[in-house]
């Protein structure tokens, strides 16, 4: 199985305008492949597919929409987004 994360991949979504449709079904295309990943990599009838997710993924957009939080717990203080306010 080839990984989908490569350095190949340029950061298209800075160049392009962002289809809306693309950014609507990209959460499940990328939660589709999470199901399981070797499965989904393995898939060779999908290239584009990949490709497409793949740069997404590593897109400079997705970085900056998708920060990491540590899981909340009860007894932690109330947590309010988005936090830069």
């Amino acid at each position: 199985s080839t990984p989908l994360y490569s350095s190949a991949a340029s950061d298209v979504y800075k160049r392009q305008n962002i289809n809306k449709i693309d950014i609507a079904i990209l959460p499940f295309i990328r939660q589709f492949r999470l199901a399981d990943i070797e499965w989904f990599d393995d898939q060779e009838d999908i290239k584009n597919i990949k490709f497409w997710l793949n740069t997404f993924l590593e897109s400079s957009l997705l970085k900056k929409i998708m920060i990491p939080y540590k899981p909340w717990k009860e007894q932690d203080d109330p947590l309010y987004f988005p936090i830069d306010l």
